[in-house]
């Protein structure tokens, strides 16, 4: 696609910049996460951005139900029972990047 016209090339600027604030990131996740599925990892990045339930579903094109269960196993994986703890399990393991409860 070739765009010419400044008309053009701006919306499709805007375009661009809109599509990379709505990204998730997927690499950036603990290291010692390993065991986390991508799916997994993209709903930890979306919780970190304070984002709910049904944000994450309408990011990833899930259910919220699907979604909820997803964060369930996420919980189970780094073994805490609330959201808070993991992402204080995740951070510590981020910062030293080693496993160990915060």
């Amino acid at each position: 696609m070739k765009v010419t016209s400044p008309a053009g090339l701006e919306a499709a600027w805007r375009f661009w910049t809109a599509a990379l604030a709505n990204t998730v990131p997927v690499e950036r996740v603990a290291s010692g996460a390993d065991e986390l599925s991508q799916r997994q990892r993209q709903i930890v990045a979306l919780m970190a951005a304070d984002v709910a339930d049904d944000g994450i579903a309408a990011a990833l094109g899930v259910s919220v139900r699907t979604v909820r269960s997803d964060i369930a196993g996420v919980l189970s994986l780094l073994g805490v029972r609330s959201r808070f703890a993991a992402g204080a399990r995740l951070q510590a393991w981020e910062s030293d990047g080693t496993r160990r409860d915060p």
